[in-house]
């Protein structure tokens, strides 16, 4: 097994030096991974290097924190650790505070060798059992949160009063991805144990992969629709970009045929994903524009112009493009009718449909980058209108469809520059909405911004996650029913939005310190 990992914390550096010193002749199986003069000091370089360790070796009277401080300190910040208390004959009622803290184990001044032998072989086997203990939570823990995700990617919209369990996940940078299979509907006809081979050799893949890049990322992986996957990586440190992940797992799944994968912007809430979801499968529909077998990422679509290839785009339609992306960030209606209409005829003119569809996408994505990228509000995506060009059944209905997203994006700018702050229209909305399912969505789409984009503005300008606030809107309207009326527990609950009667209370008692029905009660009695 893997070489177990301590630390040692006692201010009589004799003392401490002995301790290291006895822990290195096991050196096969201990080693000493942090040392300190005092309790302080341990929880502060501990906690900043995030050092891993499985036995805490701490005397208990230290100036500034004693070890039993100490040990609670650590506990609180997640570590999971075996105390082991090191003490004098007469300190034994700290003794028995340190075994309700946990402490596995006690040393007596002066140590003894012999003795401290003995010690560090019955831990070695309390570490072993602790470890599988861990293994064995993670795991349950893991498939409960492959199981919340899921149920997110499945379901059409998600109520932000029923996501409270995204706080389970740890805080970090986090990236969704989708990978799809090219050719489905050819793949409907393999035989079934081949289909099956090959499903079993991706997830092998996918399983591979989490357990490679556990030391510096998080990874979460499960089955989407018919032979495709969802993955949900977090990013721990620095180290490989994360499309640098979904390359290496790009070229390993290749081996099982074509697919393609569609990869998302870096976010930091989790009740962001179904919004995510919904841009991922917008996107994956570029293979339709751009060929499949590829990564999909957001830069992608900057791919699909090149301003150099005059065999592709005329020079005409180019300068074109260019000064109607300049006249629609200026809001020149009147002008950009005319630039417009002069635009079509000259597309009309093309000799061929493909460089009438290369135009076409050629403007739709340098007014996406020059203009809308430019606002706080963003446009709809981008994918969307791509895909519909796409299935455009002539040249009147492109015509249309170009028409039509060009003034939805003069129409959003000219709301999003004459109106006074978003944020707080936002907030008047949910609280006027808190009985409706809210989702983030919705909320975005009141006040025409990006939902990516409104949740990072949203929690600059508030200090808060807009669950957070959310939910505690819903609790403070719950407070207000229990203390102003007679109704029911159950019919509140539905007033503030929630079909669960005991998940309210759960999440009630999280916020005003008692269930509804006791906190009533209080009340009455003030």
């Amino acid at each position: 097994m893997n070489r177990m990992n301590v630390i040692v914390v006692e201010d009589e550096a004799r003392i401490r030096r002995g301790i290291e010193r006895l822990i290195e002749q096991n050196q096969n199986e201990w080693s000493v991974v942090g040392s300190y003069a005092d309790g302080q000091k341990a929880f502060d370089g501990i906690r900043s290097t995030n050092v891993s360790f499985d036995v805490l070796i701490t005397d208990i009277k230290m100036p500034k924190m004693d070890g039993l401080q100490l040990i609670e300190s650590l506990k609180k910040e997640q570590f999971v650790f075996l105390p082991v208390i090191i003490s004098g004959f007469d300190d034994f009622n700290f003794l028995q505070n340190a075994i309700r803290q946990g402490a596995v184990d006690y040393m007596l001044k002066p140590i003894n060798r012999m003795t401290f032998a003995e010690q560090l072989e019955r831990l070695k086997g309390k570490v072993v059992e602790m470890k599988g203990q861990i293994e064995l939570d993670d795991q349950v823990i893991y498939s409960r949160q492959i199981q919340k995700l899921s149920e997110l990617i499945w379901m059409k919209e998600t109520d932000l009063s029923q996501l409270q369990w995204v706080k389970q996940f740890p805080n970090g940078t986090y990236t969704l991805a989708y990978i799809s299979m090219d050719d489905p509907q050819l793949n409907k006809h393999e035989d079934k144990e081949e289909q099956a081979k090959k499903l079993e050799a991706i997830e092998k893949e996918l399983d591979h992969l989490r357990v490679s890049q556990l030391d510096h990322s998080k990874f979460w992986w499960w089955r989407g629709d018919h032979l495709s996957y969802w993955i949900l990586l977090m990013e721990v440190v620095e180290s490989e970009s994360q499309k640098e992940y979904m390359n290496q797992l790009h070229q390993s799944l290749q081996k099982q045929g074509s697919l393609s994968v569609a990869l998302s912007d870096s976010f930091e809430e989790l009740s962001l994903i179904p919004v995510i979801r919904d841009q991922l499968l917008s996107r994956i529909q570029m293979r339709l524009v751009l060929g499949g077998n590829r990564i999909f990422s957001p830069g992608t679509l900057e791919s699909l112009h090149d301003p150099n290839d005059e065999s592709v785009i005329p020079n005409d339609l180019y300068q074109m493009v260019q000064h109607l992306s300049v006249t629609i960030e200026k809001v020149d209606l009147v002008q950009m009718d005319k630039m417009l209409a002069r635009f079509f005829v000259n597309l009309q003119q093309c000799e061929s449909a493909h460089v009438v569809m290369k135009v076409v996408q050629f403007y739709i994505t340098t007014v996406y980058n020059q203009v809308v990228s430019n606002y706080e509000w963003k446009s709809s995506p981008l994918e969307d209108v791509l895909y519909q060009i796409k299935k455009a059944a002539n040249f009147e209905e492109l015509k249309s469809i170009v028409l039509n997203w060009t003034r939805a994006i003069i129409k959003s700018k000219s709301m999003s520059e004459n109106e006074w702050s978003p944020i707080d229209r936002a907030k008047e909305w949910i609280i006027d909405h808190l009985h409706e399912n809210i989702t983030i969505s919705k909320v975005a789409e009141q006040i025409h911004m990006n939902p990516n984009y409104f949740c990072e503005v949203f929690k600059n300008e508030t200090g808060e996650t807009i669950l957070d606030f959310v939910t505690k809107k819903k609790m403070v309207k719950a407070k207000q029913l229990l203390i102003q009326t007679d109704k029911k527990v159950y019919d509140i609950a539905t007033e503030v939005g929630y079909k669960d009667t005991k998940y309210f209370s759960r999440l009630f008692k999280q916020y005003m310190g008692e269930v509804p029905s006791r906190y009533r009660e209080l009340q009455k009695n003030v």
